[in-house]
């Protein structure tokens, strides 16, 4: 399989795994994996940049190549970790993890089937408007009041120096 540059029906992970099968292992220990994803991986890949970034940041692809020897109740027991200590660090969506971290686990040949996130509730979600998504806003008098007091209180037009 073949990919050309700019096919957004191919997933994400197939792009990985053809990725790392033209290029090598190595290159998921590299900045070369973002540059590739952001050619091959279509639009599908802008939601999930920032989380291949930083796990290239935090060796999470070199780490992955180092537990290729264990067993796999040994590996994913430490690849969960990974996971939650990515998750906890950057504050990170932990199902957009999952599917990152399974889509460096196929293309390394640790995983054969993946499960993608349900990409619906993100197109959903962004094809809303403002108007039916906005948290509508009401005033609380108290804070109203208070906040009218202070500018009174600071302001240089109150006094009429503006």
């Amino acid at each position: 399989m073949r990919i050309e540059q700019g096919n957004t029906n191919i997933p994400l992970h197939q792009v990985f795994l053809q990725i790392v099968t033209d290029f090598g292992e190595d290159v998921v220990t590299d900045n070369r994996l973002i540059a590739l994803l952001s050619d091959l991986g279509g639009s599908e890949f802008n939601q999930y940049k920032f989380i291949v970034r930083c796990s290239i940041e935090k060796g999470i692809g070199n780490q992955i190549l180092e537990m290729k020897n264990l067993d796999e109740a040994d590996r994913m027991l430490k690849i969960g970790n990974l996971k939650h200590s990515l998750i906890d660090e950057y504050s990170l969506q932990e199902d957009k993890v999952n599917y990152i971290f399974n889509c460096f686990l196929h293309a390394l040949g640790l995983i054969n089937d993946i499960e993608g996130i349900d990409n619906s509730a993100v197109q959903n979600t962004e094809s809303n408007t403002e108007e039916e998504t906005a948290i509508p806003f009401k005033a609380d008098p108290f804070i109203f009041d208070e906040l009218l007091t202070l500018f009174r209180k600071h302001s240089t037009i109150a006094r009429g120096n503006g």
